[in-house]
């Protein structure tokens, strides 16, 4: 845990309300330098990191830290590995480090330590065995010292401006209040040709409308988002603040929502399910029914309101 720290972490941690849990294989490690330039608050990162593999990660982090500012001063990052392969720091990794400057896309960079650090048979390794996400998400999320946490993956990105209006809203008296509500994130994909994620609603819209985005996993697995109902939230109107759109009282089958809850009143994701399916839903499952125990919601959906 805390293997490397951001300069500012506790400072930032202590005036946010909601901490952002991220968990990532090596391969995808760049994916934070987006997540930092559009998160603003505290930012817990697990990594998958056995053997040879962390020193691509020890190197991808160096170079995060020296050249993306959020990465440096807001977020933390934690290791994981299995027993069987414990981690490797091969003599050459600080000196491929010092060899990209801040003006390297970090993407190329991630691919290039992949190259030149990863074994061949460390790779072969690796595509035999389970990624273990739900072990990664629980140490994502007791990285985080806030009252919330939201734990999308980590190549989620949010629009520009609503960490901030997300903070703002879960500072409310109303939001305090409910011990037992979750409060879920609309979800999209957007197409390959767009290059910047959607300012807003009402450009999401429109994308929408040209067929340039679409709902999460609507095509891979249409139950995925099925129960969040977001046909309701694209009919709804934009205001300048957070609130709450609706409410989903009920659990379906298949359901993976990204949310913020209440760390406290959260359950752990099971860490039986390993690899791909239902490592999200299972977690879903046992939250809906801890939740029907105490409250007469099972969940409240937010409405991303700001359209600018």
């Amino acid at each position: 845990m805390f293997l490397v720290v951001g300069e500012r972490w506790k400072e930032v941690g202590a005036g946010w309300q909601v901490c952002l849990a991220a968990q990532t294989s090596v391969e995808h490690l760049f994916w934070v330098a987006h997540q930092a330039q559009t998160w603003t608050g505290p930012l817990s990162v697990a990594v998958f990191a056995p053997d040879y593999d962390y020193s691509v990660a020890a190197a991808m982090i160096a170079f995060l830290q020296q050249c993306v500012p959020g990465v440096r001063h807001r977020a933390v990052f934690h290791l994981t590995y299995p027993t069987t392969l414990l981690p490797l720091l091969d003599d050459k990794t600080r000196q491929l480090t010092a060899a990209y400057t801040c003006d390297s896309n970090p993407e190329e960079v991630n691919k290039q330590l992949l190259r030149q650090l990863r074994p061949s048979d460390l790779a072969t390794v690796l595509r035999n065995m389970s990624y273990p996400q739900n072990l990664l998400r629980n140490v994502a999320r007791s990285g985080c010292g806030s009252s919330y946490t939201f734990l999308p993956d980590v190549d989620m990105i949010l629009v520009t401006g609503m960490a901030s209006k997300l903070n703002q809203f879960l500072a409310k008296n109303d939001a305090k209040n409910c011990t037992k509500c979750a409060y879920i994130i609309p979800t999209y994909e957007v197409h390959d040709n767009i290059t910047n994620n959607p300012a807003g609603k009402g450009e999401l819209l429109q994308l929408l409308k040209k067929k340039l985005a679409q709902r999460f996993h609507t095509k891979v697995f249409g139950p995925n988002q099925g129960n969040s109902d977001l046909s309701l939230w694209e009919k709804g109107g934009s205001g300048l603040e957070l609130e709450v759109a609706y409410s989903i009282r009920e659990w379906r089958s298949f359901w993976e929502p990204v949310y913020v809850s209440l760390a406290a009143d959260t359950p752990l994701y099971d860490q039986r399910f390993i690899g791909y399916g239902f490592t999200r839903s299972s977690q879903v499952i046992t939250l809906s029914l801890l939740y029907l125990l105490h409250s007469k919601y099972t969940t409240v959906y937010l409405c991303l309101a700001n359209s600018d």
